[in-house]
């Protein structure tokens, strides 16, 4: 009976903190998906019920929107081409600043 006491309070003590913590995330989840609610209703005016009205509300929420350019604009752009000039740079050869190693030997490795 003792030996069943004693891993129930070890199993007690282990599973603790694990709960602790799920606890905490649960919390935080909750009050995070309330800010978000919050927000929304915020944006959108007012409270909606959790009924049959949701359906009515996204239709009214999505509705489409007429286009903002009208069909004769953007579509063809009159543009002048530009002849620009470029510069050249010449490469020139500067002298090493720390001589070359001398005495290493080069050996080809064939593969």
């Amino acid at each position: 009976m003792e030996f069943l006491l004693i891993i129930l309070l070890l199993l007690f003590l282990l599973l603790w903190p694990v709960i602790k913590a799920g606890f905490k995330v649960w919390r935080q989840v909750r009050q995070m998906n309330r800010t978000f609610q919050q927000a929304r209703e915020a944006q959108y005016g007012g409270t909606r019920a959790r009924s049959g009205q949701a359906g009515g509300d996204r239709q009214r929420r999505h509705r489409r929107r007429g286009k903002i350019f009208g069909p004769g604009d953007g579509e063809y752009v009159a543009f002048e081409e530009i002849i620009e000039r470029r510069q050249s740079v010449q490469y020139v050869e500067v002298a090493d600043a720390e001589p070359r190693i001398t005495d290493a030997t080069f050996e080809e490795i064939r593969l």
